[in-house]
């Protein structure tokens, strides 16, 4: 079992109730995290595209960090946003945009769940992102000699 399939194992749980709560037919929680994530950001997209994209995010994806996902993420939110007209791909910086969009969308997505799972999906994420960064500076210790020992 890797570091990331044992991670995604502990993950999928909350990974569900956050799918479940967006996956509603009613779209009441997509529309609150759209306000959410418009009034944090304080950005102008097209919010209905928003809306359909952030239906469209798989429970796989939510069971990592944004950290792992995000590029991912934004640049599929910033081709469902450029179909919706030439004011989104008209604009400077519109990648960037997209992106500080997903960041949000982690955050206003948290606020779904109740204050115990949430806490405990940002400690996952938390553990995750060290496992990972440990797990880089191993491969680069040994790529560039090992750790050294002095």
């Amino acid at each position: 079992m890797t570091i990331s399939s044992f991670a995604g194992e502990i993950l999928a749980p909350y990974a569900t109730a956050l799918v479940t709560r967006l996956g509603r037919s009613v779209g009441i929680d997509r529309w609150r995290i759209e306000r959410t994530v418009r009034k944090a950001t304080k950005l102008v997209y097209p919010r209905r595209q928003y809306r359909i994209w952030l239906r469209q995010i798989p429970q796989s994806t939510w069971e990592a960090p944004v950290e792992q996902v995000g590029p991912q993420l934004a640049f599929q939110l910033d081709q469902i946003l450029s179909d919706a007209g030439v004011e989104w791909t008209r604009k400077r910086g519109r990648t960037s945009e997209a992106l500080r969009l997903v960041e949000a969308t982690y955050a206003a997505a948290l606020q779904l769940l109740d204050a115990g799972s949430a806490a405990r999906l940002l400690e996952s994420w938390n553990r995750q992102r060290n496992e990972d960064l440990v797990i880089r500076l191993v491969e680069l210790s040994h790529a560039y000699g090992g750790l050294g020992e002095h």
